[in-house]
């Protein structure tokens, strides 16, 4: 039997999502300010107290992107609960709302 086209493209779409997600999070990590510590303090580093903005419009477009595959997978995921054995995927929905919680915090920071 042959897999089905629409299985294949989910999966993949999935992935995406989840990619987009993980990526997001290591890129707001990477940009997040840092905290002085004792080591900085007691040698004389210079610290970032202010969000890297540059860096963070990478996770805003990876958010995006995110917000996209898991509407596209839910898309693809309505066409295939016809069966029984079919299931939507909750880690869909998951990115998506995580998606879009995470746009709509960056625009109100970006915009305030």
């Amino acid at each position: 039997m042959r897999p089905d086209p629409l299985l294949k493209l989910l999966q993949i779409v999935h992935c995406i999502a989840i990619i987009a997600l993980i990526a997001a999070l290591f890129i707001t990590a990477a940009s997040k300010p840092s905290h002085q510590s004792f080591f900085d303090q007691f040698h004389n580093l210079r610290i970032h107290y202010d969000w890297n903005y540059p860096l963070l419009r990478y996770a805003a477009v990876s958010l995006f992107i995110g917000l996209v595959s898991s509407i596209a997978g839910l898309l693809i995921n309505s066409r295939r609960l016809r069966r029984k054995k079919d299931q939507l995927h909750v880690t869909l929905i998951v990115s998506l709302i995580i998606s879009t919680i995470g746009l709509m915090l960056y625009f109100n920071n970006i915009y305030s």
